[in-house]
């Protein structure tokens, strides 16, 4: 995993900036799982001002789940894969 990791890291720093940008966050909390399979697997969680906590890890306050309607998540999904295309086409991503 160390050799994919440092090869990831720069990649998901980008998708990170490009999140928290698009949506507005307050900061973005990054959580690396893999601890019971050998694998990368990233969480990237933009925390937006109307966070209960927005300072807080994201699992240390206990909150309602937002649900977007199917419409508005459908919406939102895709201007972020346009926001990311026009972004990658702007500034590619080297390794």
């Amino acid at each position: 995993i160390g050799t994919g990791l440092i090869n990831l890291s720069p990649f998901v720093a980008a998708v990170a900036a490009f999140l928290a940008q698009e949506r507005q966050a307050v900061k973005t909390n990054h959580e690396l799982l893999g601890n019971q399979l050998p694998h990368i697997h990233w969480h990237l969680i933009p925390r937006l001002l109307q966070d209960p906590a927005p300072l807080e890890p994201v699992w240390r306050i206990a909150h309602e789940p937002v649900r977007l309607p199917p419409e508005t998540l459908a919406s939102v999904l895709d201007q972020l894969r346009r926001g990311w295309l026009a972004h990658m086409h702007q500034a590619p991503y080297k390794p």
